[in-house]
C-alpha cells in the first residue's frame, strides 16, 4: 500500500511555495498552502511578525485543512523568521491534530535558520518528526540545482 503524502506550506514571498511546489511534485502528492486571515506583507513581517515570533502569536488562519488525518506522511514548511518558524506555521501546528503522523519539516532562509527545526518539534510534540531539510539561498539558487536537491533529499525519504 503507498503512503498518502501531503504538503503544507507557508510563503510570504513565494520562495517557500516554489520549494514546496517542487517537492509535492517530487513526491507526487497533495498540497495544502497557508493562508491568513489578515496576511503579512514585507513591513509587518519585518515589525509585527517578527514581535509575533518571539511572544508565540499565532495569527487567526483563513483556511483549515479539515482532512489532515487522511495523510500518512505530512511534510511542512516554512520561511525562517527571527530563526524560528513564522507565525502562521505555528498557528498551523496549533490547531492541526498530528498526533501519530510522519512529519517531516522543511524551511527556507537565506543564511541562518537558527532553531526553526527545534522549535518546530516542540510544537509538534506528538508526531512521528523525521530528519528536516532547510533550502539556503532560495531566492538566488539555480533552478536545475535546486530541483536536483530536492529529488535527491526526497529519494533519502523514501516515501
Amino acid at each position: 500500500m503507498s503512503k498518502k503524502v501531503l504538503v503544507v506550506y507557508y510563503s510570504l514571498q513565494g520562495y517557500t511555495r516554489k520549494v514546496a511546489e517542487m517537492i509535492q511534485n517530487a513526491v507526487e502528492g497533495d498540497s495544502f498552502e497557508i493562508q491568513l486571515e489578515k496576511p503579512y506583507n514585507l513591513v509587518t513581517a519585518y515589525t509585527i511578525g517578527i514581535l509575533h515570533c518571539s511572544n508565540g502569536h499565532t495569527p487567526a488562519l483563513k483556511n483549515q485543512m479539515t482532512n489532515v488525518q487522511d495523510y500518512d506522511v505530512i511534510l511542512i514548511g516554512s520561511p525562517v523568521w527571527a530563526f524560528t518558524m513564522s507565525p502562521a506555521m505555528l498557528s498551523f501546528l496549533k490547531t492541526h491534530d498530528l498526533a501519530g503522523k510522519t512529519v517531516i519539516p522543511f524551511c527556507t532562509h537565506g543564511g541562518n535558520m537558527g532553531k526553526y527545526f527545534d522549535n518546530f518539534a516542540q510544537n509538534c510534540a506528538n508526531a512521528n518528526i523525521a530528519q528536516g531539510k532547510d533550502f539556503r539561498n532560495v531566492k538566488s539558487a539555480d533552478k536545475t540545482v535546486l530541483a536536483q536537491e530536492i529529488e535527491d533529499w526526497v529519494k533519502e525519504l523514501s516515501l
